[in-house]
């Protein structure tokens, strides 16, 4: 593919983004969500709110992790 001779990289590199030489275990700072998911939906409603609402959605969120890990 052109595009891979263009990049240097292997059809594989270029549709997973895994570095060949690495470990398949590579973590991510990224997550990839459709829209129309409960987690999309989620994502689409913590973005509208102002900055002081989504801390304090941070926060409930992480009191429910904190009571479920007890």
């Amino acid at each position: 593919m052109p595009i891979c001779e263009a990049l240097d990289v292997t059809p594989d590199w270029l549709l997973s983004g895994i570095d060949p030489a690495g470990s398949r275990e590579e973590s991510r700072d990224y997550y990839t969500i459709r829209k129309d998911t409960d987690m999309g939906r989620l994502i689409m409603y913590y973005n509208s709110l102002d900055p002081g609402l989504r801390e304090r959605v941070l926060g409930y969120a992480q009191a429910y992790v904190d009571l479920d890990h007890q």
